[in-house]
């Protein structure tokens, strides 16, 4: 695992770590080694999964000079002898999800019913180290999944076994504070729908988009969710603290489950930004209104001004 940067002089290896490995392409792998693209978390970690028996999730601090170790953790996930991923974590600022691809060797180890062996895992990131949050079952053979930030759904695209022999392929959404799976909706059957590495694509349409060997496939509700209104209904709310220097600023309304992060400023004052929902901070200042840059989901932007306070 490196890091690289410019200097005057070229490109400079700034670290080097190394991660466990069998030295084993293990079915499901492109190559001996990790199979995934390093994922950067937040300002401070950066995460991929090594090649050990079984495969760890291993974050580590990214920044050029650390005091102590630079590894963060690491975590093993799924099974001995069955475990390997050739896929990007999703990952947030303190949270990653990992999804098995072993037994993917090529397409056809997915035909006539047959399947990959399965799993999803969370894996949670804090000052003690690595937890596992939860484990689903879900059989994601090479897809790479997709968590949304709005409905906090993790997407992916299952191909469960079928003694039957028949091979249906299902867009999936499992919730991303559980685990559990909340429904599945059939996009094809047969080798024409076998995504083989593509990923999971959202649309600011509300639409889920899949590449697959025989074309591209868009699976979208049969009943559009409500879009917000041409101006959204939101505003600032604001309390002032009792020693008068401290405000509490979030983000209220009809329209304010369609929004995905605020940015507050007081004039040409940035006070901070939010992407989780009430989209509250709280900090120091004397103005007496603020204004929010508000982003929505569907990646229109409003400014907010609240009341003087």
């Amino acid at each position: 695992m490196y890091r690289f940067d410019a200097s005057p002089s070229g490109i400079v290896t700034t670290w080097r770590e190394a991660y466990d490995n069998t030295g084993v392409k293990k079915p499901g792998q492109t190559q001996a080694g990790s199979g995934t693209t390093p994922t950067v978390m937040g300002p401070d970690y950066v995460a991929i999964t090594d090649n050990a028996d079984p495969m760890n999730v291993v974050v580590y601090k990214r920044a050029a000079q650390v005091e102590g170790s630079r590894l963060v953790c690491k975590v093993p996930v799924f099974s001995k002898g069955a475990s390997d991923t050739d896929q990007s974590l999703i990952a947030t600022p303190t949270s990653i999800v990992t999804e098995n691809n072993y037994g993917y060797a090529n397409p056809a180890a997915v035909q006539e019913g047959k399947t990959t062996t399965p799993g999803l895992e969370r894996i949670d990131v804090d000052a003690k180290g690595c937890r596992k949050v939860w484990h689903s079952d879900e059989v994601a053979p090479s897809v790479v999944p997709k968590l949304s930030l709005a409905n906090g759904i993790v997407y992916t695209y299952t191909k469960p076994a079928n003694a039957d022999g028949d091979d249906g392929w299902y867009l999936t959404a499992v919730d991303f504070a559980t685990g559990k799976t909340l429904w599945k909706a059939l996009a094809g059957e047969g080798l024409g729908y076998n995504n083989n590495y593509a990923p999971v694509t959202l649309g600011p349409d509300g639409a889920a988009y899949v590449g697959v060997l025989g074309g591209l496939v868009r699976l979208a509700d049969g009943t559009p969710a409500a879009a917000p209104a041409a101006k959204p209904k939101l505003r600032v709310n604001v309390r002032r603290f009792h020693d008068r220097k401290r405000v509490r600023l979030s983000v209220g309304g009809f329209d304010r489950r369609y929004v995905r992060k605020v940015e507050y400023k007081a004039g040409k004052k940035r006070l901070g930004r939010s992407s989780r929902s009430p989209f509250r901070i709280v900090r120091r200042t004397r103005a007496h209104r603020v204004k929010a840059f508000v982003t929505m989901t569907d990646g229109r932007r409003f400014t907010v001004t609240s009341r003087r306070f």
